[in-house]
């Protein structure tokens, strides 16, 4: 038989603010490095050769008028045009925390569904009385008790 401790009220609020700290990371992560993604994905927008300093047009109007933002982007997306064995570390990694902070909540959604639509179990507690003679008034007592 497994003992199971309960959690304390404090120590319920505690891990709930801690989960929340960890969510609060792990999308500051994901946004971060979907960003760089994306960027690299303009590729098709941009010259190989061109300036990485001197980003179009498109690229600060993209990044809401701010040319050193525009630039970043801009220089991702000219490193799209390098093969693999040349493209930034970067962006190679920022595209493998992608893939998995978006397997991780997958993985989690399929968990908690499965948790959810999992059986119940059901505690059943069977007493059952001393064996009595069988015969003519004789009457057995067996009692069920159930815990939801």
């Amino acid at each position: 038989m497994k003992l199971v401790k309960q959690k304390t009220a404090a120590q319920l609020a505690h891990q709930a603010n801690t989960d929340a700290r960890l969510d609060a990371i792990e999308e500051e992560v994901f946004v971060t490095n979907l960003t760089i993604v994306k960027a690299s994905q303009a590729f098709r927008d941009v010259d190989a050769t061109a300036n990485p300093a001197n980003p179009p047009q498109d690229f600060i109007d993209r990044a809401g008028g701010d040319v050193a933002e525009a630039q970043k982007d801009y220089r991702i997306a000219i490193a799209g045009w390098l093969p693999a064995k040349d493209a930034p570390i970067g962006v190679q990694n920022a595209l493998k925390i992608v893939q998995n902070v978006m397997k991780f909540r997958n993985d989690r959604r399929v968990s908690r569904e499965a948790a959810a639509a999992a059986p119940r179990p059901l505690a059943v507690q069977i007493i059952m009385g001393a064996p009595v003679p069988k015969g003519e008034g004789a009457q057995a007592a067996q009692v069920l008790v159930v815990e939801k």
